[in-house]
């Protein structure tokens, strides 16, 4: 037994003394606290209560609730757009969408139009556009007809074209063919001072074109002399749409820009040439070019 006093027992009573103290002590220190937060809450409590009693006095509500609402009908706005704004997309979209689908089913019916139509084109309305008798002499075409007629003239056999028949559209090289024709057989001297041009595309259809090369304004009234010559020698077979031009470097001026349609009788019309209306707007054309250079 240890007695009391003795170093031995203060040496083991002294670690559970202090343990004690340290617990007491910690107690004591949390209560203090607790009651330190407790005591700081109730103060805003208070607070909180005294100002929400203050705004009921003064304004006859609760501001903390007016400021809740605020807050809620401002979520509820940027809802609102968003799902507008989302809306406003998927409409654009659906239109984009809708709007491509229309465009290409536009163009398929189209060509399928064309298509299963290509044999309403009427190769014998090119003997109604220009008023001449004539016949298919030769065709190679497909079970649609589309393919390739070759015409001649019931009025001159030796004057031949071509007509291209392809899905609904059709090509042909009369005009060229007839003017070609009318100048190969024309026997003149001033046939010398006519240049001209021809080729043809891959389906064989011809383009014609003849030209007098100039040297200014003063040569005009000589190289339209030559071209008058030419047309009157067409007489009946005379086209508006004969290419003949003259030129001079860059410039290019239609040399027949006056022939005008007049009725023979019903069903029957021709062309006629006013060589001095034709003169005078070929010279105003050359005035208009130089003016634009």
């Amino acid at each position: 037994m240890v007695r009391k006093g003795s170093p031995v027992r203060f040496w083991l009573e002294a670690p559970m003394t202090n343990l004690l103290t340290f617990i007491k002590y910690y107690k004591l220190t949390k209560d203090r606290r607790y009651m330190e937060n407790k005591s700081d809450w109730e103060e805003i409590e208070k607070w909180a209560s005294d100002k929400k009693q203050k705004d009921i006095e003064k304004f006859g509500l609760d501001t903390d609730k007016i400021d809740i609402e605020k807050q809620n009908k401002k979520m509820r706005t940027v809802a609102k757009v968003s799902n507008s704004a989302e809306k406003v997309g998927k409409f654009l979209v659906i239109l984009s969408i809708s709007l491509f689908i229309f465009i290409v089913t536009t163009v398929l019916y189209s060509n399928v139009v064309n298509f299963k139509e290509s044999h309403d084109v009427s190769v014998e309305s090119i003997m109604e556009q220009y008023n001449r008798k004539m016949k298919i002499i030769s065709k190679e075409v497909d079970e649609k007809e589309n393919g390739k007629y070759v015409f001649e003239l019931k009025e001159n056999k030796d004057i031949h074209f071509i007509a291209i028949k392809r899905y609904g559209h059709l090509k042909e090289d009369y005009v060229y063919r007839l003017q070609k024709y009318l100048f190969d057989n024309w026997e003149s001297p001033s046939k010398e001072s006519f240049y001209s041009e021809e080729k043809l595309d891959e389906d064989g259809i011809l383009y014609y074109t003849m030209y007098i090369e100039i040297n200014g304004y003063d040569d005009i009234d000589n190289a339209m002399s030559k071209v008058n010559e030419f047309l009157i020698y067409c007489d009946d077979w005379i086209r508006p749409e004969f290419s003949i031009r003259l030129k001079e470097n860059e410039k290019s001026i239609w040399a027949c820009p006056c022939i005008e349609q007049e009725m023979v009788y019903v069903g029957k019309w021709r062309f006629k040439l006013d060589i001095e209306k034709n003169l005078e707007e070929v010279k105003k054309s050359y005035q208009e070019q130089i003016n634009n250079t």
